[in-house]
């Protein structure tokens, strides 16, 4: 256990209907300074929707939440109150040891706080990037300032991706500094020996960022070669009328099984039954192509053999461990990398998952910038 630091962690959530606090890239450093008894404080700010801010303080003795104001719709407005909630909070606790703003306008008030004198390091952690972020000049004109005002004067930069963390070295980001921190598990949660190998399973937050018509599509020709295959869906998704309009009728055939949102707990509980973890990347988003894969990360640790595009960097994971197949979005290319995981070596394939898992685990990446920061993990 590190010795007693003050920790403040800001970070823009999203917001599920009953109001609990969904964070992606924060989701497993929070649980790692939790094992490790280290007390921390989060300020979680929605980033769609007028939800109310959640505080939460992390302490041996367990986790304290309470809601604090709502944030307006106007988005100069919500700047103004966020960056008014975190330097309250850090008048308030006096002297902040480490702050890690997730994403550039976290990461500003905490360098600010910095140099009025109430944090004593900051971590700017990059969950996203993109060339153009917005379609606003403008706006992102001023994203792409405060994204090098951030990695020139936080003390580290932490990049989600292999492509931002690469992007960082031709900014000038010293590598005594830049990091490279996935979205990755904390730990291993390695298949059960009685999974459904012939279960799929897609776990999304957006309906846009994944090819769900292509897995679709390819249902007619599986189900004739796999009787029992199944598609489960794990999130809160609102699907466009077409693609839902064919979920339905996949559901009347028990082939597609929607779960709805799940805890990170019981979504880990299922993975590890099931048989392959699909995440078929669209590159439209503008941020896509820099992102890394959480969803792919948990597969691994599942021990699930993974097939998806080469769109985010976590495919060059899947290629280096031959853990899965990487392919382009075609329903024909798609039957054929299911296929080649079934009559290939697929419990070795499961095995060479878990070994991917392990090597990319974010308590062995995380464990070389912490130990700069004075916290040993």
């Amino acid at each position: 256990m590190a010795e007693h630091k003050t920790i403040l962690i800001a970070i823009h959530s999203l917001f599920l209907g009953d109001g609990k606090a969904v964070s992606g890239t924060g989701a497993s450093l929070f649980d790692l300074l939790s094992s490790k008894k280290i007390p921390f404080t989060v300020l979680h700010f929605p980033i769609y929707g007028t939800y109310r801010i959640l505080h939460e303080q992390y302490a041996s003795s367990g986790v304290q939440r309470y809601q604090m104001q709502k944030t307006p719709a106007l988005l100069p407005l919500r700047t103004l109150i966020e960056a008014y909630i975190v330097l309250t909070a850090l008048v308030k606790t006096g002297k902040v040891s480490l702050y890690i703003g997730i994403d550039p306008l976290n990461a500003l008030w905490g360098i600010v706080g910095r140099y009025a004198g109430l944090v004593n390091r900051v971590i700017y952690y990059t969950a996203d990037y993109a060339d153009s972020r917005f379609g606003n000049r403008l706006l992102n004109g001023i994203y792409h300032c405060i994204d090098r005002f951030c990695i020139r004067h936080a003390d580290q930069v932490w990049n989600v991706s292999t492509r931002i963390f690469e992007h960082r070295v031709t900014q000038g980001v010293s590598k005594e500094k830049n990091y490279f921190v996935p979205n990755a598990p904390v730990g291993v949660h390695e298949g059960k020996d009685a999974h459904h190998a012939h279960w799929m399973v897609i776990v999304g937050t957006s309906t846009t960022s994944l090819n769900y018509e292509v897995v679709l599509d390819a249902l007619v020709p599986l189900t004739k070669k796999y009787p029992d295959i199944r598609l489960h869906i794990i999130g809160e998704l609102n699907f466009p009328k077409a693609i839902k309009n064919e979920i339905t009728r996949w559901q009347r055939k028990k082939t597609v099984v929607l779960h709805g949102p799940l805890c990170r707990e019981k979504v880990h509980e299922f993975l590890s039954t099931a048989g392959i973890g699909l995440a078929l990347y669209i590159d439209k988003d503008p941020w896509t192509r820099y992102g890394d894969s959480m969803k792919i990360r948990e597969y691994l640790a599942a021990g699930l053999p993974v097939v998806t595009t080469g769109v985010v960097s976590t495919s060059d994971v899947i290629r280096e461990f031959r853990c899965g197949v990487v392919i382009r979005p075609a329903v024909s290319d798609f039957v054929r990398a299911i296929d080649s995981v079934y009559t290939g070596k697929y419990p070795a394939m499961r095995e060479r998952a878990v070994q991917a898992a392990r090597a990319y685990s974010f308590e062995r990446m995380v464990r070389k910038p912490l130990k700069a920061m004075g916290i040993t993990v």
